[in-house]
């Protein structure tokens, strides 16, 4: 899975003003297109955008901690196929008793307090009760 990040800067005409848009899929090339659905060239062969970073290149900025330009993440899109691919490795995780950082779970029960309903309400008080 490749990971692209693209920024956009102030008063660009850019999709949005500062932040960046985040873009998971299968190579830069594919990510590219991704964005290139959602946020149309605006000039032939130029993407609408202020800067491309691959993650590596990223996370080696100060974006991820300062922002850009006053904004972070705008959106993040997962191409298709990724979808299914981190579900499985999350399911796969479930089953082996680790979260998606690799620590084990806690299994301990969750205590109610008495009478209260699914979402913590208590069943006295219900109007549908």
């Amino acid at each position: 899975m490749t990971i692209v990040y693209y920024t956009f800067g102030k008063g660009s005409g850019h999709p949005y003003e500062g932040g960046w848009v985040k873009i998971a899929g299968e190579g830069g090339r594919a990510c590219d297109q991704t964005f290139r659905a959602l946020y149309p060239d605006k000039t032939p062969g130029l993407l609408n955008c202020s800067g491309r970073y691959t993650e590596l290149e990223f996370l080696q900025t100060k974006m991820p901690e300062e922002g850009n330009y006053g904004a972070f993440c705008q959106a993040e899109h997962i191409q298709p196929g990724e979808v299914e691919h981190r579900m499985e490795a999350a399911v796969s995780a479930l089953y082996e008793g680790t979260d998606a950082n690799g620590g084990k779970q806690s299994c301990e029960p969750v205590e109610r307090p008495a009478g209260a309903g699914p979402a913590g309400r208590d069943r006295a008080l219900d109007p549908r009760r």
